[in-house]
């Protein structure tokens, strides 16, 4: 591959989920006049920033951006793109990132500063905010700059190790009090600021944050006709009604869903949601028991550094990961999950309310445990494939029916099949039936150098 369109550096730009964190603006400013300053050939701007936001991208011109990731993530796009771009391409002699944690947080330091090292001794600089890293004699190796190294990616991931250690020992506290330990309040609720009284100080609007002396945020029922929809999806689930059925009645009804209005992303498209109600949608309702007054904590465990324990925070262990040694999401025992009154009546039944749960358990046993696909080759099609049964039009998505993979109409997924039949084709027949079709229409028209030169002008063109 040719690297006409390559300079001689690259910038990369992370930050975290933390909105405290330095922008990713802020840090191009910095590499744009620390560039400039070194004469480096840099053919990048803030608006070339902006369109990688907008679009997504995580490689553009110069530019290697992870925005909303984790430096824990050592499988980050944008920091495997500048990897793969400085290993192929001998021409880029300068990287500038705004800090070494920038780089990475690593749970595994040696590893992170063995990456360093092999794009050091390629005759690569590292330029940040408080000084350089120049090049490395391959041939003769200094084990001092190794143990720096390691000593100081050591740091950085003690940073993220710590702050999970504080976020959880403080969850869990503010759990045993009954408050609020974050995140939106459950449907038809709203947050309110309570003193150490227990008396509402202030009510508090989606995405309001309040710090005062004292004071903590606890859940409160607000829109009552939100809660009797509640109460009858409780009532429906008590008689026996599954949640396909439920959402199928509720969207018969034409009530909005919890989420109705909001704009999300999923898999990086953002969309509006559609407020129709699915299955999913309505279980959520019928496990949470915010209904019964209680705040309930600890069912899930998915940290990469810290877990909940029995006395606080917990280090991961085997269980806690997958065949690749990543964390995984994991169910935590019943004794380590916080009940606390939130301070407010219940408003609804308690002995049904258990009924259901135990109905709800026993209904899913056959599914527990069953993960979701992290592997794209399982379904190649998923999200590529359109249901135009009677103009249906809606994106079908891979799942599994017993050992059978299929790909299933959206629409039909999420309105529980009110809006949409269910029309499933089978996975492995369909990729077959495109590959078949592909590859007689690049015989059939002698298209294999024009598709080769397409696919060459697009990759230079990136």
């Amino acid at each position: 591959m040719a690297h006409e369109n390559f300079s001689d550096s690259l910038i990369y730009l992370r930050r975290s989920y933390s909105r405290n964190e330095l922008s990713l603006a802020t840090q191009l400013a910095w590499a744009l006049a620390e560039g400039s300053r070194r004469s480096l050939s840099i053919n990048v701007s803030q608006s070339d920033l902006d369109h990688m936001i907008r679009n997504r991208l995580h490689a553009y011109k110069t530019l290697r951006v992870d925005d909303g990731i984790s430096g824990a993530d050592m499988n980050r796009p944008g920091f495997q793109a500048a990897v793969r771009d400085i290993e192929s391409n001998p021409r880029i002699k300068w990287v500038l990132s705004y800090r070494r944690d920038r780089l990475a947080r690593p749970e595994d330091a040696l590893r992170m500063a063995t990456i360093e090292c092999d794009i050091r001794k390629r005759g690569v600089t590292f330029v940040f905010n408080n000084g350089e890293a120049g090049p490395i004699d391959a041939s003769n190796p200094d084990l001092g700059v190794m143990i720096t190294l390691v000593a100081e990616y050591h740091e950085n991931g003690e940073f993220l190790r710590k702050l999970a250690e504080r976020v959880l020992d403080t969850q869990r506290l503010l759990a045993c009090e009954g408050y609020s330990t974050g995140g939106s309040a459950p449907y038809g609720f709203i947050r309110v600021l309570v003193d150490a009284a227990g008396q509402v100080v202030m009510e508090l609007v989606p995405g309001r944050r309040v710090r005062q002396q004292g004071c903590h945020v606890r859940w409160r029922a607000k829109d009552l006709a939100k809660i009797e929809v509640w109460i009858l999806v409780l009532d429906l689930k008590h008689q026996g009604l599954g949640g396909k059925k439920i959402a199928q009645h509720l969207n018969g009804l034409g009530i909005p869903s919890p989420g109705a209005e909001i704009v999300r992303t999923d898999h990086g498209i953002r969309h509006r949601v559609s407020g129709k109600w699915c299955a999913n949608t309505v279980l959520e309702l019928c496990r949470n028991a915010a209904i019964l007054g209680l705040k309930e904590y600890g069912h899930r465990s998915e940290g990469n550094h810290r877990r909940l324990g029995t006395e606080g925070h917990r280090t991961l262990v085997n269980s806690d990961r997958n065949k690749e040694n990543r964390a995984k999401v994991i169910r935590n025992d019943s004794s380590l999950v916080v009940r606390k009154k939130t301070g407010f009546e219940s408003l609804y039944d308690e002995g049904k309310w258990q009924k259901i749960q135990q109905d709800t358990a026993e209904r899913g046993k056959s599914q527990r445990g069953i993960p979701r696909t992290s592997d794209p080759a399982k379904y190649p099609l998923a999200c590529r494939v359109v249901d135009m049964t009677d103009g249906c039009g809606s994106i079908m998505y891979g799942h599994q029916s017993g050992q059978r993979r299929l790909y299933t109409c959206g629409r039909y997924m999420r309105t529980a099949g009110s809006e949409c039949d269910n029309n499933s084709v089978d996975a492995e027949a369909l990729l077959q039936l495109t590959l078949l079709t592909l590859k007689q229409l690049v015989n059939q028209f002698d298209s294999l150098k024009k598709i080769r030169k397409l696919l060459e002008e697009r990759v230079l063109a990136e």
